[in-house]
């Protein structure tokens, strides 16, 4: 009798999990035909691993959709191993793009919105500044063929000013006077240790940055 409730109870346990499963939906209908892992709400939730037709993917759920970190593994052999927001490739990660048998393509870096942004999760950085509030970065992009340079003005209560600028960079970049600022031409990026000194008002002020996306860059210094 005893031996015939043990059976009934893991009979029980097993149907239960079963059910579980099936009924634990995964939102994304590349990998939604098989789930096993947590759930929450009746939507993959946690650790787990799914499958679809071709691709699979193994790692952390958020309300259903691939959340966290992961390994999600497309039908024709590209794979991306690295952080996941909401279904998408986002955060730091690795994309490997089979081209053939023989050869692959590798994106290394960060992403965004399951798109490929480089290196950096954000393309420039200041390292040090005085007598300054703020610095802006602008990629303009303007799709003229201007991917090369940085444009720098300096900006006081809301207006631009003229301020006898000198810059520096560790690429000795060639440096040329504009309207109310200084042009940076035919940089090479990423842009290291771009270093603004100026006097203006009386105050002396420094600012150190970096630029390690390519592009059309217009930076303005807030005074």
């Amino acid at each position: 009798m005893r031996k015939q409730i043990y059976i009934i109870i893991f009979g029980l346990f097993f149907v239960n999990a079963v059910v579980g499963q099936l009924d634990c939906r995964v939102k994304l209908k590349t990998i939604g035909s098989t789930y096993k892992g947590k759930c929450k709400k009746g939507y993959a939730h946690g650790w787990g691993e799914a499958k679809g037709e071709q691709d699979s993917y193994i790692g952390n759920f958020k309300k259903g959709l691939p959340h966290g970190t992961g390994t999600y593994i497309w039908g024709n052999g590209n794979m991306y191993k690295g952080g996941f927001r909401k279904g998408e490739m986002d955060g730091k990660g690795v994309l490997t793009i089979k081209k053939s048998d023989e050869e692959e393509e590798v994106q290394s870096g960060y992403f965004k919105k399951g798109k490929y942004i480089g290196l950096y999760a954000v393309p420039y950085k200041v390292t040090s500044k005085r007598e300054v509030k703020k610095v802006s970065f602008q990629d303009l992009n303007l799709n003229l063929g201007n991917y090369n340079q940085v444009k720098i003005r300096v900006n006081s209560a809301g207006n631009m000013v003229n301020a006898q600028l000198i810059v520096t960079d560790d690429n000795n970049s060639v440096t040329e006077l504009t309207t109310g600022g200084v042009i940076l031409t035919n940089v090479k990026f990423p842009m290291k240790k771009i270093t603004v000194n100026f006097m203006y008002d009386n105050f002396s002020s420094r600012v150190v940055f970096d630029i390690y996306k390519k592009g059309d860059w217009d930076v303005v210094i807030h005074i």
